[in-house]
């Protein structure tokens, strides 16, 4: 798929709604969904291609704003990661509940009456005992690969908090736009 096809793909599954959606991700060709996230004029959509030995993926993550009631591609691209996304406990990642594994920072500085043109994404990690994660209180989807987005407008990230089956607060983060990966604060 070139580059318009698949912006094109995302603007379809953004217009499904509002919000968050995770995907599950199987083995097989081609690019699959793994989640989607539409926060007020701000959007991202990730796809993974697997290797066909499972051994490694290929992530894509693009960026989007709504300018005038349409979906502008704001930035994207391709990055190759080892091994196949998927939850793990926690104590086989140093005992850490939520981590930023990735964030981007998009800025649209030539169209200051267009809205703010500070978007940004982060991509939460969680572990197997998390059960809910929610940005700022708005429940976030959990999937099996464990990769969940927050996707926010404007300079303030949301707080992050990861809960147990229990209801006991796990972790806390605040994702900063253009760290690198950091652990979450345990509780």
């Amino acid at each position: 798929m070139d580059l318009e096809e698949t912006a094109d793909r995302c603007r379809r599954m953004i217009a499904e709604g509002p919000g968050y959606a995770a995907f599950p991700v199987t083995a097989g060709p081609g690019a699959q969904p793994v989640y989607r996230a539409v926060v007020d004029d701000a959007a991202a959509v990730e796809f993974v291609e697997m290797s066909p030995d499972l051994a490694s993926h290929a992530v894509e993550t693009f960026v989007f704003q709504r300018i005038r009631a349409a979906w502008v591609l704001l930035g994207g691209g391709a990055t190759r990661d080892e091994g196949v996304p998927h939850r793990v406990p926690a104590a086989q990642r140093d005992g850490l509940h939520l981590t930023v594994s990735q964030t981007y920072v998009t800025r649209k500085r030539k169209a200051p009456l267009l809205g703010p043109r500070h978007i940004s994404l982060a991509e939460v990690h969680v572990s197997l005992e998390t059960r809910t994660v929610t940005a700022d209180g708005v429940p976030l989807p959990l999937a099996a690969h464990g990769c969940v987005p927050v996707l926010w407008s404007g300079r303030r990230p949301p707080l992050v908090e990861a809960r147990a089956s229990s209801g006991a607060l796990l972790a806390t983060l605040r994702p900063t736009p253009a760290d690198r990966p950091r652990p979450a604060k345990a509780r």
